[in-house]
């Protein structure tokens, strides 16, 4: 039951959700260090959802917050620390983790105890206290801070905000391995993706939204038009859901920052232009489409596309000799 103030009495009412936020973790290794663990990998920056919760003394996260950002559990620091529920239950507490959290341009250092009872990462009151989300004097509010905090940020701030980028800095592919570092066995599973990971960390796994994608090392696409074609131009633009614009707007902007896309210059004269289609994901969010059927309607199209569409034998003995192979194998190395 819930106290109504237009009916002036308790009526039913489901209990309001716990407030979540999007925050920016990654792993503090030289704090680490200072615990005699030593983290012999970068652990890249990870988005996760966590839970407001001034009741918490000490920031928690369930071991679904270690599978998130794949760090493995002899980077926790042993601990004697002891939580308690709300219901006097005890959290089964493993390690803890120094993490950076960052939300809006602000940002908070927590020692986050990984619990394997629980799942999801919970805020604590100091850290809500550094992300500037309560009061420094909470529970006793300043008028002025009272003020600040309704106030919603403007979106060019918060898109601002998260262009921060601690990210790995992105390098091109590496030449294609020669040799496999690890005899490829069964027992040498865990080796050989470890390996990978780690070899292609910088390129292929990097997933920086704020760093140019380094171009691939395969010949450029050619795009071959029929004799006298007609090239087709959309001037109007499409109508997108108001609840998208935002979400639709950031995703083109990091396509920019990505170097997917690139703004055309004002005065510039534009001959082809495809409509973009907006259409909804299963989660109900924005999938960015292209309507390419005018621009596929004046193309010559070629019969063998890539160097092995013709090559359909699979022996060993030919793969190894063959160019267009060779091509692909290397390709799908280092693409």
């Amino acid at each position: 039951m819930a106290w109504d103030v237009n009916e002036e009495k308790f009526i039913r009412k489901r209990p309001t959700p716990s407030p979540k936020m999007d925050v920016k973790l990654s792993l503090l290794t030289e704090s680490h260090k200072q615990f005699g663990i030593f983290c012999n990998r970068k652990v890249p920056d990870k988005k996760f959802t966590a839970v407001a919760d001034t009741g918490c003394q000490t920031t928690t996260a369930g071991i679904d917050l270690l599978k998130a950002l794949r760090i493995p559990k002899r980077f926790l620091i042993p601990t004697s620390h002891l939580i308690v529920g709300i219901t006097d239950s005890h959290l089964d507490i493993m390690g803890a983790l120094m993490m950076d959290i960052r939300y809006r341009g602000k940002t908070t250092k927590q020692m986050v105890y990984i619990s394997s009872n629980s799942k999801g990462l919970y805020l604590s009151e100091d850290a809500l206290k550094d992300l500037c989300l309560v009061s420094k004097e909470f529970p006793n509010q300043s008028s002025s801070f009272i003020g600040s905090a309704t106030t919603a940020p403007k979106e060019d701030e918060i898109e601002e905000n998260e262009c921060d980028c601690e990210c790995l800095p992105r390098s091109p592919p590496p030449g294609q391995p020669t040799k496999l570092p690890f005899p490829a066995t069964e027992e040498n599973k865990p080796k050989l993706k470890a390996w990978l990971i780690d070899h292609f960390s910088s390129s292929v796994f990097n997933t920086c939204t704020n760093q140019p994608l380094k171009e691939m090392t395969c010949p450029p696409m050619k795009i071959m038009f029929k004799e006298n074609y007609t090239p087709y131009c959309v001037h109007k633009p499409i109508q997108v859901p108001h609840h998208w614009k935002y979400k639709v707007k950031s995703d083109l902007d990091q396509d920019v920052r990505l170097g997917i896309i690139e703004p055309v210059p004002p005065g510039t004269p534009t001959v082809w232009c495809a409509r973009m289609v907006v259409t909804s994901k299963k989660n109900g969010k924005p999938r960015r489409t292209v309507d390419l059927q005018e621009l596929k309607k004046q193309l010559s199209n070629s019969l063998y596309p890539d160097p092995i569409q013709h090559c359909f034998r699979d022996t060993q003995e030919h793969v190894e000799n063959c160019i267009g192979c060779l091509e692909w194998v290397s390709f799908a190395f280092t693409g």
